[in-house]
């Protein structure tokens, strides 16, 4: 998630085309310009972080049913 968070990119300015990391945009923005300047960096890194956890619970979910139906091991003697 945190890797997420550092690489989503946003516009820097509503009037060029340089990106830079949102996290960074919607810290700024809501600082200056107040909280419903956040919003426009800010949606587009939630939706981001959005996906990557239920990427993650989906992931974790397949991993536990297939752990969960391997047998166990034979104790050593």
């Amino acid at each position: 998630m945190v890797i997420a968070v550092l690489l989503i990119p946003w516009y820097t300015n509503t009037q060029q085309e340089y990106l830079s990391p949102a996290f960074l945009i919607a810290i700024v923005e809501g600082l200056f310009e107040g909280g419903d300047a956040f919003w426009r960096a800010g949606t587009p890194l939630l939706a981001g972080v959005a996906a990557v956890v239920g990427l993650s619970l989906v992931v974790l979910g397949v991993r536990w049913l297939l752990l969960r139906n391997r047998p166990e091991p034979a104790p050593a003697a």
